[in-house]
C-alpha cells in the first residue's frame, strides 16, 4: 500500500516526491547519525593507512598492471605461434567429373565453442547447372573409412557451391587422412547419371603439434593456473633472458695482442665485477620485495583493526 501511494505521488507531482524522498533521507541520517559519523570516520582512517603506507600500493598497482600486460601479451603471442603451426588443412579432391569436393579443417570458435571444425563445400565443375545430386563423402584413416557424409543438392548453378558439412569433428572423424566421393544420381539438364565415384584425395599427417601440445599451451604459473596461455612468456624467460644475464657475467675470452695473461686477469677482474652487479640487483630486488610484503602486510593489520571495532560498533547499534 506504501510504495503504491509514492508511485502515485511521483507520478502526479515530481517536486513532491523529491520533498519527500529528501525528508525521509534527513531523517534516517538523524536516527542513524552516529552510525553515519562512525562510517566516516572507519573509512578516513582508512583512506589515511593507505596514504601511510602509498609506496607499497603503488608499487603493488604498478605490478599488477605490469604482469597483467605481459600475461595478456603472452597470450596473443602464443595464439599466433599456435597459428603458424596450425593452420588450416584444406584438401581438394582429384576428380572433377560434375563437381570437385573441397574439406577444409581448422581450429575456430562455433557457438562460442573452441574446437576444431570440418568444413565440406562442393562446387559444380560443369557447363552447366546441376537440377539435382545425391550422394556422400567417404572419410578414411589408413585406408579404412571411419566416417560417411550423406549429401543432397537441388539446383546448384554453374561455378557455384553450397556447403554440405559444417561441425566439429567427432571421435570417428578425428585424424582422418583421405577421402572419396560416390554419387548415386546427378541431373544435369536432360542427362542422367547413376552410381559412379569421384576420385578423392589422400595426404600424410604429421601430427606435429598434437604431440607437441605442450610447446604450445601452459597456463600455470608457480602452480596456479590463469586464463593466459603463458609459454611465450616462459620461452621468452628461458631461452632468451637468463641466457643473455649468464652471458653477461659468464668468462669471455679474445685475443687481440701478445699479452694474454694481462687480458686474461682484466677479463677475470671485469667478469667478477659483473657477476657482482648480477648479484647486487638480485640481493635489491629481493629486498624490496620483502619491504613491500611487511608493509603492506602492516598496513592489512591495521585495516583489519580499524574495521573490526566498525562492525563491533555496528552490532551495539543493532
Amino acid at each position: 500500500m506504501f510504495d503504491r501511494i509514492i508511485d502515485e505521488i511521483k507520478e502526479r507531482n515530481v517536486v513532491i516526491y523529491i520533498i519527500i524522498l529528501l525528508i525521509f533521507t534527513c531523517f534516517l541520517m538523524v536516527k542513524f547519525l552516529d552510525l553515519v559519523v562512525l562510517t566516516g570516520k572507519s573509512l578516513f582512517k582508512s583512506i589515511i593507512i593507505l596514504f601511510l603506507h602509498w609506496k607499497s600500493m603503488l608499487f603493488i598497482v604498478v605490478l599488477f598492471v605490469i604482469v597483467r600486460y605481459l600475461f595478456k601479451l603472452s597470450d596473443r603471442k602464443s595464439q599466433e605461434e599456435i597459428d603458424k603451426y596450425n593452420k588450416p588443412l584444406e584438401v581438394e579432391s582429384k576428380g572433377r567429373e560434375y563437381i570437385s569436393v573441397k574439406l577444409i579443417e581448422r581450429h575456430e570458435k562455433l557457438n562460442n565453442v573452441d574446437g576444431r571444425v570440418l568444413d565440406i563445400v562442393i562446387k559444380n565443375e560443369s557447363d552447366n547447372d546441376i537440377n539435382y545430386i545425391k550422394g556422400y563423402i567417404s572419410l578414411y584413416k589408413r585406408l579404412t573409412r571411419v566416417s560417411k557424409i550423406d549429401f543432397e543438392i537441388n539446383n546448384l548453378r554453374e561455378l557455384f557451391s553450397e556447403r554440405v558439412f559444417y561441425d566439429f569433428i567427432d571421435h570417428e572423424k578425428l585424424f582422418w587422412d583421405g577421402f572419396d566421393i560416390y554419387v548415386y544420381q546427378i541431373q544435369v539438364g536432360d542427362k542422367i547419371d547413376n552410381n559412379f565415384t569421384i576420385e578423392g584425395n589422400h595426404f600424410i599427417r604429421t601430427y606435429f603439434f598434437e604431440l607437441n601440445l605442450g610447446e604450445f599451451y601452459d597456463f600455470k604459473i608457480f602452480g596456479i593456473r590463469t586464463r593466459y596461455n603463458l609459454i611465450w612468456l616462459k620461452k621468452k624467460v628461458r631461452r632468451e633472458i637468463l641466457p643473455r644475464i649468464r652471458f653477461f657475467y659468464s668468462k669471455q675470452t679474445v685475443y687481440f695482442c701478445r699479452r694474454p695473461f694481462l687480458l686474461e686477469l682484466m677479463n677475470a677482474v671485469s667478469r667478477y665485477l659483473r657477476l657482482l652487479l648480477v648479484i647486487s640487483v638480485l640481493f635489491i630486488i629481493i629486498l624490496a620485495a620483502i619491504f613491500v610484503l611487511i608493509d603492506i602486510g602492516k598496513a592489512l593489520i591495521s585495516l583489519f583493526v580499524v574495521w573490526k571495532h566498525y562492525f563491533q560498533q555496528i552490532v551495539n547499534f543493532i
